[in-house]
């Protein structure tokens, strides 16, 4: 019973976070799909990247939560949203990745399969896979990402994602 009250009080502490971070009620938040949630993460036009990263932390302290209280269908759900969300922040200065950041984001991938990602998500993704394959394999290695595991994400991703990928006939550039 005292461990069920403090995952009710953790919870209860995410979602304050959340409204305080958004201004919006945290029923209404998870109501929302990740492009409006990615939408209110922009001021002045310019996207707010420390506010993403705080969403993902927030999705993935939600996710552990919901998996202690053996609630698997939306653990995998808010584990989806802290990956959406990681690789956004992720990507908005991949030149600069950090160890921790792949990290994270390869942890929270082995919680919340690609396959559960939105069209939109799923490109980031394979955005970020991208950028990881162009870095210097030993922080690939002591981030515990597996270059070959990468590869195979990408190429399932461009297989999943090749009707958004290929221009269709007479059309020129990628929608991406």
């Amino acid at each position: 019973m005292k461990q069920a009250v403090q995952y009710q009080e953790a919870a209860q502490a995410i979602d304050q976070a959340v409204e305080a971070l958004l201004g919006l009620r945290a029923g209404l938040v998870k109501q929302l799909d990740d492009q409006r949630l990615l939408a209110l993460c922009f001021t002045q036009n310019e996207v707010d990247i420390g506010r993403i990263a705080v969403l993902a932390d927030l999705f993935n302290e939600e996710g552990e939560i919901l998996a202690l209280e053996q609630r698997p269908e939306e653990s995998a759900q808010a584990y989806t949203r802290a990956l959406r969300f990681s690789v956004e922040a992720a990507l908005s200065d991949m030149p600069h990745l950090s160890r921790e950041q792949a990290e994270v984001i390869e942890t929270i991938a082995r919680l919340a399969p690609v396959e559960n990602l939105s069209v939109e998500g799923r490109l980031a993704y394979l955005d970020y896979c991208e950028g990881l394959l162009g870095k210097d394999p030993r922080l690939l290695a002591a981030a515990g990402v597996d270059r070959n595991e990468v590869e195979n994400k990408k190429a399932w991703l461009e297989e999943h994602l090749r009707s958004y990928l290929d221009p269709p006939p007479g059309k020129e550039g990628n929608p991406r």
